[in-house]
Protein backbone atom coordinates (compact mmCIF):
# COMPACT_ATOMS: atom_id res chain seq x y z
CA UNK A 1 0.00 0.00 0.00
CA UNK A 2 1.34 3.28 -1.18
CA UNK A 3 1.36 6.19 1.60
CA UNK A 4 2.01 9.68 1.25
CA UNK A 5 3.16 12.10 3.75
CA UNK A 6 0.80 15.74 4.31
CA UNK A 7 3.56 16.98 2.14
CA UNK A 8 3.40 14.99 -0.67
CA UNK A 9 -0.54 14.41 0.08
CA UNK A 10 -0.77 18.18 -0.80
CA UNK A 11 1.59 17.78 -4.07
CA UNK A 12 -0.75 14.73 -5.21
CA UNK A 13 -4.10 16.42 -4.25
CA UNK A 14 -3.42 19.77 -5.33
CA UNK A 15 -4.51 21.08 -1.75
CA UNK A 16 -1.98 23.00 0.27
CA UNK A 17 -0.81 21.48 3.45
CA UNK A 18 -2.86 23.69 6.07
CA UNK A 19 -6.01 23.45 4.02
CA UNK A 20 -5.54 19.49 4.44
CA UNK A 21 -5.46 20.54 8.26
CA UNK A 22 -8.01 22.71 8.38
CA UNK A 23 -10.34 19.97 6.39
CA UNK A 24 -9.03 17.85 8.61
CA UNK A 25 -9.84 19.79 11.75
CA UNK A 26 -13.45 20.87 10.53
CA UNK A 27 -14.17 16.95 9.98
CA UNK A 28 -14.78 17.52 5.75
CA UNK A 29 -11.66 14.58 5.69
CA UNK A 30 -11.49 11.97 8.52
CA UNK A 31 -8.28 12.49 10.92
CA UNK A 32 -5.47 10.87 9.90
CA UNK A 33 -3.91 7.87 10.64
CA UNK A 34 -0.41 8.87 12.66
CA UNK A 35 2.66 6.98 11.97
CA UNK A 36 4.00 6.29 15.41
CA UNK A 37 1.10 7.20 16.94
CA UNK A 38 2.06 5.45 20.25
CA UNK A 39 5.37 8.20 19.88
CA UNK A 40 5.00 10.70 23.09
CA UNK A 41 5.85 12.90 20.21
CA UNK A 42 2.97 12.08 18.05
CA UNK A 43 3.93 11.72 14.57
CA UNK A 44 3.82 12.47 10.90
CA UNK A 45 0.31 11.75 9.17
CA UNK A 46 -0.15 9.35 6.88
CA UNK A 47 -2.23 9.06 3.48
CA UNK A 48 -3.19 6.27 1.27
CA UNK A 49 -4.68 6.67 -2.26
CA UNK A 50 -8.03 6.56 -0.66
CA UNK A 51 -7.22 9.62 1.25
CA UNK A 52 -5.85 11.26 -1.89
CA UNK A 53 -8.81 10.63 -4.03
CA UNK A 54 -11.19 12.10 -1.65
CA UNK A 55 -8.44 15.79 -1.34
CA UNK A 56 -8.56 15.72 -5.44
CA UNK A 57 -12.86 15.03 -4.82
CA UNK A 58 -12.60 17.97 -2.49
CA UNK A 59 -10.36 19.90 -4.52
CA UNK A 60 -12.15 19.96 -7.46
CA UNK A 61 -15.61 20.52 -6.23
CA UNK A 62 -13.32 23.42 -4.63
CA UNK A 63 -12.28 24.71 -8.14
CA UNK A 64 -15.78 24.87 -9.20
CA UNK A 65 -16.95 27.26 -5.95
CA UNK A 66 -18.78 24.37 -4.34
CA UNK A 67 -19.13 25.35 -0.64
CA UNK A 68 -17.98 23.22 2.33
CA UNK A 69 -21.32 21.98 2.89
CA UNK A 70 -22.40 21.17 -0.13
CA UNK A 71 -19.31 19.20 -0.58
CA UNK A 72 -19.81 17.74 2.74
CA UNK A 73 -23.17 16.47 1.38
CA UNK A 74 -21.62 15.28 -2.00
CA UNK A 75 -18.66 12.98 0.12
CA UNK A 76 -21.43 11.05 2.12
CA UNK A 77 -22.38 8.29 -0.62
CA UNK A 78 -18.28 7.85 -0.57
CA UNK A 79 -18.60 6.38 2.71
CA UNK A 80 -20.31 3.56 1.70
CA UNK A 81 -18.55 3.06 -1.02
CA UNK A 82 -20.87 4.94 -3.75
CA UNK A 83 -20.65 7.04 -6.52
CA UNK A 84 -21.82 10.52 -5.46
CA UNK A 85 -22.26 10.92 -8.69
CA UNK A 86 -25.23 8.53 -9.11
CA UNK A 87 -26.80 10.02 -6.63
CA UNK A 88 -30.21 12.40 -6.60
CA UNK A 89 -28.39 15.01 -4.51
CA UNK A 90 -25.55 15.72 -6.49
CA UNK A 91 -27.83 16.41 -9.12
CA UNK A 92 -29.68 18.87 -7.00
CA UNK A 93 -26.58 20.45 -5.73
CA UNK A 94 -25.03 20.87 -9.18
CA UNK A 95 -28.16 22.32 -10.64
CA UNK A 96 -28.67 24.42 -8.04
CA UNK A 97 -25.25 25.86 -7.90
CA UNK A 98 -25.60 26.62 -11.94
CA UNK A 99 -28.75 28.53 -11.69
CA UNK A 100 -26.39 30.56 -8.88
CA UNK A 101 -23.49 31.29 -11.38
CA UNK A 102 -26.51 32.02 -13.89
CA UNK A 103 -27.47 34.79 -11.52
CA UNK A 104 -23.98 35.65 -10.81
CA UNK A 105 -23.50 35.90 -14.77
CA UNK A 106 -26.47 38.16 -15.01
CA UNK A 107 -25.40 40.60 -12.30
CA UNK A 108 -21.96 40.80 -13.21
CA UNK A 109 -23.04 41.81 -17.02
CA UNK A 110 -25.50 44.39 -15.83
CA UNK A 111 -22.46 45.84 -13.90
CA UNK A 112 -20.54 45.95 -16.29
CA UNK A 113 -22.27 48.06 -18.22
CA UNK A 114 -22.46 50.25 -15.38
CA UNK A 115 -19.09 50.68 -15.41
CA UNK A 116 -18.81 51.04 -19.09
CA UNK A 117 -20.67 54.37 -18.59
CA UNK A 118 -18.05 55.75 -16.22
CA UNK A 119 -15.56 55.50 -18.80
CA UNK A 120 -15.24 58.96 -20.93
CA UNK A 121 -16.12 57.65 -24.33
CA UNK A 122 -19.64 56.08 -23.21
CA UNK A 123 -20.75 59.85 -21.09
CA UNK A 124 -20.07 62.90 -21.57
CA UNK A 125 -16.84 64.07 -19.58
CA UNK A 126 -17.59 66.51 -16.40
CA UNK A 127 -16.37 69.45 -15.80
CA UNK A 128 -13.38 69.48 -12.85
CA UNK A 129 -14.24 69.94 -9.76
CA UNK A 130 -12.25 71.28 -6.56
CA UNK A 131 -12.85 67.72 -5.54
CA UNK A 132 -15.96 68.53 -3.46
CA UNK A 133 -17.48 64.78 -3.23
CA UNK A 134 -20.81 66.85 -2.58
CA UNK A 135 -20.94 67.70 -6.24
CA UNK A 136 -18.83 65.12 -7.57
CA UNK A 137 -20.56 62.81 -10.10
CA UNK A 138 -17.67 61.26 -11.70
CA UNK A 139 -19.07 57.79 -9.82
CA UNK A 140 -22.99 58.45 -10.62
CA UNK A 141 -24.09 55.80 -13.01
CA UNK A 142 -26.81 56.14 -15.29
CA UNK A 143 -29.99 53.87 -14.70
CA UNK A 144 -29.36 50.81 -17.12
CA UNK A 145 -29.99 50.64 -20.42
CA UNK A 146 -32.23 48.31 -21.33
CA UNK A 147 -30.65 48.12 -25.50
CA UNK A 148 -27.42 45.71 -24.81
CA UNK A 149 -23.98 46.86 -25.52
CA UNK A 150 -22.55 44.83 -28.40
CA UNK A 151 -19.95 43.60 -25.77
CA UNK A 152 -22.25 42.64 -23.53
CA UNK A 153 -24.26 40.87 -26.20
CA UNK A 154 -20.87 39.19 -27.08
CA UNK A 155 -20.68 38.02 -23.13
CA UNK A 156 -24.06 36.59 -23.27
CA UNK A 157 -23.58 34.49 -25.96
CA UNK A 158 -20.19 33.36 -24.51
CA UNK A 159 -22.56 31.69 -21.59
CA UNK A 160 -25.93 31.37 -23.04
CA UNK A 161 -27.76 32.83 -19.85
CA UNK A 162 -28.92 35.77 -20.87
CA UNK A 163 -30.60 34.50 -24.71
Amino acid sequence: MVTYRIGEAAQASGISVRTIRYYEGIGLIPEARRHNALSHTGGNRVFDESDIGRLKFIHHARMLELGLDQIRILLEPAASGRCPGGELEYQRILQSHLGDIDERVTRLLSLRQQIQTLLPAERARIAPSAGDLATCGCMEVAAPSTKPTEQTKKLASVCGCCQ
